[in-house]
């Protein structure tokens, strides 16, 4: 994997973003019932986090009873709508948008745990994030293999997705696209981790777990995994990580982290953006 230290601050990563998590066009288009003030407590099920509040509720034993094989997807309850996720992005569709916002993430972030979540390595994360002025916090990150967003036909080998909450119970998530390249330093603190928890660093250096250029595709959509919750605000980047060939064995060698994408949903009408990040500052 290329250097990032070039790139970097010494402080924190930032990254331009349109109007996330705030009043506008795609946020306007809020589920029935739903209600932003409510209070959050989340919990682990099978690689993902959920919260119980009124428009992201899970029962106990839902997500475990869930398959990844298309005729079972099938089956899954999706809870409202038609915007769902992960979709096929066609580069050449995608609207130029304008980047005006901020998102400031730290370089260094608490790490709470690495774990095995029956379908994917999971990291339990704190750090607080401003976007546009309000409060917002990263509060974990996992993978699916191979990735689940398709772009210009490429289906990559993993992509990481970074869940993000604010005070009123927005969800955005940050995925990143990961194929067979260079070693990945921090990549490699999370197999040793979930290996050796013991090994695991308090504080978590996330910067090579983002490409060097912050292009992204950004459109509305849901969870991946059940409830398949809406209204959830996708940035999905258009560059590549990469992690080695050995550290993708070792992540496949985990076999029920295999197969862990949902297939592709309908984009029914939905804007699907593109932003020209000037990249990190």
């Amino acid at each position: 994997m290329k250097k990032f230290a070039s790139h970097l601050s010494a402080g924190k990563l930032k990254l331009s973003l349109m109007a996330l998590l705030i009043g506008g066009l795609l946020f306007s288009c809020q589920p029935t019932g739903s209600n932003n003030d409510s209070s959050t407590k989340k919990e682990k099920k099978g690689g993902v986090i959920s919260y119980e509040h009124s428009d992201l509720k899970l029962k106990d034993g839902e997500v475990e009873s869930y398959g990844y094989s298309h005729n079972t997807q099938d089956t899954w309850e999706v809870v409202a709508g038609h915007t769902q996720s992960p979709i096929q992005i066609k580069s050449s569709d995608a609207v130029p948008m304008r980047d005006s916002g901020l998102i400031d993430m730290y370089k260094n972030i608490s790490l709470k745990s690495v774990t095995d979540e029956k379908t994917t390595l999971f990291a339990e994360v704190a750090s607080n994030t401003t976007i546009n002025g309000r409060s917002f916090d990263l509060i974990q990150f996992h993978f699916h293999s191979p990735a689940e967003h398709v772009v210009d036909g490429i289906t990559y080998d993993l992509e990481l997705h970074f869940v993000h909450i604010s005070q009123s119970g927005r969800l955005a998530v940050l995925g990143v696209l990961i194929k067979e390249g260079a070693f990945n330093p921090t990549f490699q603190v999370l197999l040793d981790a979930l290996k050796d928890p013991s090994t695991a660093p308090a504080t978590l250096d996330v910067t090579p777990l983002f490409p060097t250029n912050l292009n992204y595709f950004h459109y509305l959509g849901s969870l991946t995994t059940p409830p398949l919750t809406e209204n959830v605000e996708w940035q999905v980047f258009a560059q590549p990580i990469e992690i080695s060939a050995e550290q993708l064995a070792a992540y496949r060698a985990h076999e029920h982290y295999n197969n862990t994408a949902r297939h592709t949903q309908p984009l029914n009408g939905r804007a699907l953006l593109n932003a020209n990040a000037e990249g990190l500052k």
